[in-house]
């Protein structure tokens, strides 16, 4: 065991999931949903899955099944009583709340009791209270954590449901501090991002400079980050006998305000979330409020007060209204623009709305030009024709089956209308074996036969395309993965496509021209960015025959009608 000395100790460590009363877990292939770890592990499998089910309605089990619900999995979503976010919402809210959840096509099972997960035939089921079962190829249990005090209490450091800190976020022993999940505070923790970054910089203030700051507590609130619902609940929604509700609704919208005694007490913003910022700081400050001053606080007519360069846009990531013009000057014109430069709006996400309302102020959009295809492809059902279906079989010299990964990908992008209007024809080839019958390097993404640390694989080119300006191979991207990875990494390949490809000049949208652009350390660098990972670099070719682009070459094989690896292509 190695000693090391300090000065000054920070514990961060966090928290640990808190798992129901339920037999038969811990078990294999049911997740828990805290980590980076448990992130990657629930994508691996979903990978190969149909059928998923979340524990948990909170904004975690959300979350989760929304995001398992947009890679095309089937999901249910199963919460134990007969409300979802019970603790931010009123009635009303969640019943919009679990509308907008179903209309994804999550199916929402509340006031369910899960009393046991079985292992049938690499199947999961799920045995309920009420006698009910359902089945699925894997399980998330997202029902809450608590704060992870085990080092703490065994160093002999004051514990009660957290690591006990004072003002300054000192622990019981001198010079030891903590922050986040794992502390106590005046008999509260905190299990959300925002107050999580105000611990830790108010801590670094007193590490550096002994104890110049207290920490007064943090506002509570949630901020429900699925695309296609905003939601926004803060302080203590509760309504008591002498409190005053102020009340707003119009199908699309709710709002809600508690005030007690004068001030603001708590809010539900549902749908617009206008003016959220400056709720959250008649919260935090305590100023009074009127009825009509919570409805025109974004609703109506929003004012939105005059800001100083050095006035904090994004509390989070300490963003201000002066970087937020420095990103518009240098070409920002959009909400993802401002993130991608500043990361503003990354973290919790409540100053979106704001960051918006000064790009609406600031940016004078030119409309692109757009041209006649781009028009058509509008106005035409992404699949109601004109799909290229799927090639599959397999050499005689074939290492690696690629036909399960390539159905896989293919029932990734059909059904998804954001890769269904890529701006241009889109090809992708996979082989799994030594010689190349497809002539795989001419097609936008390729993925080949190839072997890295002993591993089979397969090595990453993209941009090949033939056509106008004459036949290009695909450039070299110097990425090695393993099979399982081609379907995550096509995704991130469809994204970057979708996101970044060019619209307005016909010849010039395949996405040959964006890996130009980008170049090949820039395109390797936004697939690392999306997919969270560092990608390996390039392993062994494998591929001993590569094929030739050209008339006379598919002409040949044509005749021969050579058996070839697994190969997909999409077009559009």
């Amino acid at each position: 065991m190695e000693l090391l000395s300090y000065d000054r100790l920070v514990l961060a460590t966090g928290s640990i999931p808190v798992l129901p009363p339920i037999r038969g877990l811990p078990q294999d292939r049911v997740f828990t949903f805290i980590s980076l770890k448990d992130v990657y592990q629930i994508l691996d499998l979903a990978r190969v899955s149909r059928r998923s089910v979340v524990i948990g309605g909170g904004l975690l089990g959300i979350e989760c099944a929304k995001g398992l619900r947009d890679i095309g999995l089937e999901v249910s979503l199963v919460h134990i009583l007969d409300v979802l976010m019970e603790q931010w919402l009123d009635w009303e809210a969640r019943e919009l709340l679990r509308k907008k959840i179903e209309s994804f096509g999550i199916r929402v099972l509340l006031h369910k009791k899960t009393e046991e997960i079985r292992d049938e035939q690499r199947r999961k089921v799920l045995s309920f209270s009420d006698g009910e079962e359902i089945e699925a190829d894997f399980v998330v249990v997202a029902t809450g954590v608590r704060p992870n005090v085990s080092l703490a209490q065994n160093s002999g450091l004051k514990v009660n449901r957290g690591i006990f800190v004072d003002d300054y976020l000192e622990t019981s022993a001198p010079d030891v501090y903590a922050v986040g999940e794992c502390i106590e505070h005046r008999g509260k923790t905190y299990g959300l991002f925002a107050p999580i970054v105000e611990q830790v910089k108010l801590c670094a203030k007193n590490l550096l400079h002994g104890k110049v700051e207290k920490y007064e507590g943090s506002l509570s609130y949630a901020l429900l980050k699925v695309a296609g619902v905003n939601l926004l609940s803060a302080g203590d929604i509760r309504e008591g006998e002498e409190d005053r509700v102020f009340l707003y609704k119009d199908g699309i919208n709710y709002r809600k305000g508690v005030v007690r005694e004068g001030r603001l007490a708590g809010f539900i913003l549902y749908g617009n979330l206008s003016g959220s910022q400056d709720l959250l700081e008649i919260l935090r400050s305590q100023r009074g409020i009127s009825y009509e001053a919570f409805l025109i606080r974004g609703l109506i007519r929003e004012e939105r007060k005059e800001l100083r360069e050095e006035d904090k846009v994004c509390n989070c990531n300490a963003v201000s209204y002066g970087e937020i013009l420095k990103a518009i000057k240098e070409g920002a014109q959009s909400l993802e623009d401002v993130q991608k430069k500043t990361k503003a709006s990354t973290s919790c996400g409540s100053c979106a709305v704001l960051i918006e309302s000064i790009l609406k102020e600031y940016v004078k959009v030119k409309p692109k030009r757009v041209n006649k295809i781009e028009e058509y492809k509008k106005r035409q059902h992404p699949y109601k024709e004109h799909h290229g279906r799927p090639l599959s079989g397999l050499a005689e010299d074939s290492l690696i089956d690629t036909v399960p990964i390539s159905k896989r990908i293919t029932e990734l992008f059909l059904g998804k209308k954001q890769f269904a209007d890529l701006p241009r024809k889109f090809n992708l080839a996979l082989i799994g074996s030594k010689r190349d019958s497809i002539n795989c390097r001419y097609n936008d993404p390729c993925f080949s036969l190839a072997r890295k640390e002993n591993l089979y694989g397969l090595n990453v080119y993209a941009g090949g395309k033939i056509g106008s300006g004459g036949p290009q191979p695909a450039l070299d991207l110097d990425v090695f993965i393993r099979l399982h990875q081609a379907m995550e990494l096509s995704k991130a390949v469809f994204e970057i496509y979708s996101d970044l490809g060019n619209r307005e000049d016909r010849n010039k949208n395949r996405l040959f021209f964006l890996v130009k652009e980008l170049g090949v350390e820039g395109f390797r660098a936004e697939l690392e960015r999306r997919l969270l990972s560092n990608l390996w670099r390039k392993g062994e070719d494998l591929v001993e025959e590569w094929g030739e682009r050209g008339h006379n070459n598919a002409e040949k094989r044509a005749l021969r009608c050579e058996p070839h690896s697994a190969s997909g292509y999409f077009y559009r």
